[in-house]
């Protein structure tokens, strides 16, 4: 009984609406006629009672032209054409976030209620993504009939400008932490010079005490050599030697580190270093059984602006280390030169070792880091601050019981620090 009471009221608006302009219609459109938005008026069945030009300007229908069409007719949004349930040519979607406004106001008696949406609308065979402030407002005809009042602007233009300003928020948000983390990184790399530089003089003190204690023992193996039958204690004084050597290498390394300098620059050659580099290391690890090879490649000839004894240093350094990661009996290093772009070459090497721990992989460059039973741990940090001089890096990847992959980044052209 009330559905016909509320079907008979709307039949009695809408013929209101159809004719010339019915009294209470008049009343409003003397207000929304001259409101710059879109505002319309539509019965319980969503057909235009009426409509401003504002509202006929954006649908590209003359106003007069709106009466009695529907609302979906009207103002055709793109998704209105898609066969979908609940959603068709001549109506609202269902899930039209204006349909559900209205629906707000007419079925659940709320008084007004707005959102603010985008949807595709079609505008001279054109789809348009348009920003969309919409508000309903419940208003009552003859007899009590509802009837919505409808404001409609386009604010794309506002949307466009709050979407530009949280990107460039998001932006200056983005170039900060950035510059934040440039900072940081500054600031500990600081923090780890001043902290090498402190350990470098301890290590250049500790190194000269030592020095005459062992030059001192050194020279006493010698005068016991000269002057008393070893022969049964050869293997002892073999033994000392050995030892004396391995304290005179290690004094070396905290020399040097303690005294490390800026390149003195010069055109190197990467391929004849390379090939002294490995034939040293052979010598040296010649009693193990690893074959080592320089794989021939496009950036054998490259030369570069460097310090030929500091690189040399640094590739001695990883060759030490990927002899001594090897354990088995039939170890692998492979050597490779590769051109990166125009202005780097990278020199890698990779062995097939013990590998390093996964745990260790974040210390591997830290001064006095080592997990072998002799040495400082003083060689990747002094190759990483050569390289690092040079305006270079170095990448390490390992896996446990598989091998190492160390690689050596350095730019072709000298650069200024």
């Amino acid at each position: 009984m009330k559905n016909k009471s509320l079907s008979r009221c709307s039949r009695s608006i809408s013929r209101q609406g159809l004719r010339e302009e019915s009294e209470w219609i008049r009343e409003y459109a003397e207000i929304i006629d001259n409101i710059p938005v879109a505002m319309l008026i539509v019965d319980i069945r969503l057909r235009i009672l009426k409509a401003n030009k504002r509202a006929a300007d954006f649908a590209l229908i003359p106003a007069k032209s709106f009466i009695g069409m529907k609302a979906g007719d009207a103002f055709k949004c793109a998704h209105s054409f898609e066969s979908v349930r609940g959603c068709g040519h001549a109506s609202f979607c269902l899930k039209c976030p204006a349909y559900v406004c209205v629906w707000n106001v007419l079925k659940k008696g709320k008084n007004s209620f707005g959102v603010e949406f985008q949807l595709p609308f079609v505008r001279e065979g054109k789809i348009t993504e348009t920003f969309i402030s919409f508000s309903a407002l419940l208003i009552r005809g003859p007899g009590g009939a509802p009837a919505v009042l409808i404001y409609a602007e386009d604010i794309s233009a506002r949307k466009e400008k709050e979407i530009a300003m949280l990107k460039g928020r998001a932006a200056s948000e983005n170039n900060m932490r950035i510059r934040n983390a440039e900072l940081f990184s500054v600031l500990e790399k600081l923090d780890q010079a001043r902290k090498l530089s402190e350990i470098g003089t301890l290590s250049a003190e500790v190194a000269h005490e030592l020095r005459n204690p062992l030059a001192t023992i050194k020279i006493a193996i010698y005068n016991i050599k000269q002057k008393i039958d070893v022969s049964g204690a050869e293997s002892n004084i073999h033994n000392i030697e050995k030892k004396i050597q391995e304290a005179e290498q290690i004094i070396d390394n905290l020399l040097h580190y303690s005294s490390l300098h800026p390149p003195r620059y010069g055109k190197v050659k990467i391929h004849p270093l390379l090939k002294q580099c490995v034939k040293a290391a052979r010598e040296k690890y010649k009693e193990k059984n690893v074959k080592i090879t320089i794989k021939p490649a496009a950036a054998a000839d490259t030369a570069l602006d460097a310090d030929s004894v500091q690189l040399s240093e640094v590739f001695s350094n990883i060759l030490n280390n990927a002899f001594e990661a090897i354990m088995h009996g039939h170890g692998k290093i492979e050597v490779k030169p590769v051109l990166c772009g125009k202005n780097n070459v990278a020199v890698i090497f990779r062995d097939n070792g013990s590998g390093i721990k996964p745990d260790d992989m974040d210390s591997v460059k830290k001064a006095f880091f080592t997990r072998k039973t002799r040495g400082t741990g003083l060689g990747l940090t002094v190759s990483s601050q050569i390289v690092y001089l040079h305006g270079g890096e170095i990448k390490i990847k390992s896996s446990l019981r598989s091998g190492t992959s160390v690689s050596v980044s350095l730019p072709l052209k000298r650069l200024s620090r």
